[in-house]
């Protein structure tokens, strides 16, 4: 009994996008690629595909599809192995395909937990400064393992004045702390820093310093 077959109908240039051909198998769109991977894959009009190439075929473009997309995402922001993994998943990806790209990724240094905790504490305390405490709780969420946190924060932390760092972020948000008594300003204060992590200790010296410099009372 002979193999069945399937049969490339067409190979018509993309509506949608320049530069990229959509592939129909058996009066059916198949994939859209550019005209290197269609000559990649010997793919042409009127050619007949056996099951197995058929079946090779559609992995070898699932696999492609799949490096596409975790480039895409790489390409946006650097992600943790777990929130890359995740993504991947809730995109369909089967689980061990997921499993060996991550891998290969890892091996390249295209992919990191050290490397993404990095760039995520360097980002947050160049645009949403908060405590150490929040940065490694914010680590730690996207799937980066304890000691990894810690470490990656306590290097880029070395030599911040946590209560210097908080006062600096009072006084970036003045305008909107500031209310008509200072209880109500306190109140304000204390739930912006509680907020970005920082500890009740530190909050209270910090408010304490802003309501003197406000008042215009520079002692200790």
């Amino acid at each position: 009994m002979s193999e069945s077959s399937h049969v490339v109908t067409s190979i018509k240039p993309s509506k949608r996008v320049q530069g990229r051909y959509s592939v129909y198998v058996d009066g059916k769109f198949l994939v859209s690629l550019t005209a290197d991977l269609i000559a990649n894959f010997g793919l042409q009009q009127g050619r007949k595909l056996s099951s197995s190439e058929y079946e090779s075929l559609a992995a070898a473009l699932d696999e492609r599809k799949l490096r596409d997309t975790a480039y895409r995402l790489l390409s946006r922001r650097p992600h943790s192995v777990k929130e890359l993994a995740d993504k991947l998943r809730q995109r369909g990806f089967s689980r061990s395909d997921i499993e060996a790209l991550v891998k290969e990724f890892c091996g390249k240094d295209l992919l990191g937990d050290r490397k993404f905790a990095e760039s995520w504490v360097e980002t947050r305390l160049r645009l949403k400064p908060r405590s150490g405490r929040l940065l490694v709780i914010e680590l730690r969420s996207k799937g980066v393992d304890k000691e990894t946190a810690e470490a990656v924060v306590r290097e880029k932390l070395d030599g911040t004045d946590e209560a210097e760092l908080a006062f600096k972020l009072l006084l970036g948000r003045r305008q909107r702390l500031m209310q008509e008594n200072w209880v109500d300003t306190q109140r304000k204060i204390h739930n912006f820093l509680r907020y970005r992590g920082f500890n009740s200790d530190v909050i209270l010296r910090v408010a304490e310093r802003f309501e003197r410099e406000e008042r215009g009372d520079t002692t200790e």
